[in-house]
């Protein structure tokens, strides 16, 4: 799925995960979602994740810091996701994407996430859902900063390697990684 492109124009995004966008970037982000038709957000509504989509690349398209920017509102959306009760560790945090997305959004086809433990203390993440890549790396950054051991250092990174919706493919692949306990 490329980035920006809704898999079906049927697909809707609750309202709730439209809010952060609203709390990262505060009154800057009400005239883009206005654009798109796209006003007082109720939190239990659903709206067309196409419309929501158009201000990513609004956004994306800025020339003023686009990446900080989705970057936050990812970090932010991290929040705000509807994990499972028992999710307590970074392996089961991350196993949750999909549902979480799933959760979110509704008519979307196949999109979605695939989580595979590659290595001790090393996941990876391959997304191909239609949000844009520099959001995501801030919700997984902002997860497993949220789930990570006490002390423990830790990385998420773009997988430069593998096919990434920046550059056209459907899906994006993110390597996450963290230490010991220091």
């Amino acid at each position: 799925m490329a980035q920006f492109i809704a898999s079906t124009p049927q697909a809707e995004v609750i309202g709730r995960s439209i809010l952060p966008a609203i709390k990262a970037m505060g009154t800057k982000v009400r005239p883009i979602l206005a654009t798109h038709k796209l006003h007082d957000i109720q939190p239990d509504l659903w709206y067309s994740q196409q419309a929501y989509l158009n201000v990513y690349k609004d956004i994306a398209n800025s020339k003023h810091n686009a990446t900080f920017k989705l970057v936050k509102i990812g970090m932010q959306s991290s929040d705000i996701l509807p994990l499972p009760a028992h999710v307590n560790s970074i392996p089961a945090a991350l196993a949750s994407l999909d549902f979480a997305y799933k959760r979110q959004c509704r008519n979307i086809g196949t999109d979605g996430w695939k989580v595979t433990i590659i290595a001790d203390r090393m996941i990876k993440c391959v997304s191909s859902t239609p949000f844009p890549e520099d959001f995501e790396y801030g919700v997984l950054y902002a997860i497993v900063r949220r789930f990570r051991p006490e002390g423990a250092s830790f990385t998420v990174l773009v997988d430069e390697t593998a096919p990434s919706r920046k550059h056209g493919a459907d899906t994006s692949t993110y390597i996450v990684s963290w230490s010991n306990m220091l």
